[in-house]
C-alpha cells in the first residue's frame, strides 16, 4: 500500500521493476487515493494499467495466442466482410 511507507508500488515503478499492472478499482477511499497515484505514475512512465477483470482476461488471452504462435491481425472491415459471408 502506498500509504504506508517507501518500498512500494510506486518506488518500484521509478525503479523500472514493474513494466504492466492488473489493478482492479476499489470503493475505500484510502485504496482509491493510492490507485489514483499508482495510474498517474504508470501513464508517466509508459507502463501498461489494466484496471478491469475483464481487460485481464482479455489481455492473458490475447498472450496466449500470441506465444502460441497462432495470433493474427485482421482489420475491422475484413471482420466485417467475413461475417456477411458466413451469414
Amino acid at each position: 500500500k502506498i500509504r504506508e511507507g517507501s518500498l512500494n508500488a510506486l518506488d518500484l515503478l521509478g525503479e523500472n521493476k514493474i513494466h504492466l499492472i492488473i489493478n482492479t478499482l476499489s470503493h475505500d477511499k484510502n485504496t482509491l487515493d493510492d490507485e489514483k497515484k499508482m495510474r498517474r505514475r504508470a501513464i508517466q512512465l509508459g507502463v501498461p494499467i489494466v484496471t478491469t477483470i475483464q481487460a485481464a482476461i482479455a489481455l492473458s488471452t490475447g498472450l496466449e495466442h500470441y506465444l502460441a504462435g497462432d495470433l493474427t491481425v485482421n482489420s475491422l472491415q475484413n471482420w466485417n466482410a467475413e461475417l456477411r459471408i458466413s451469414k
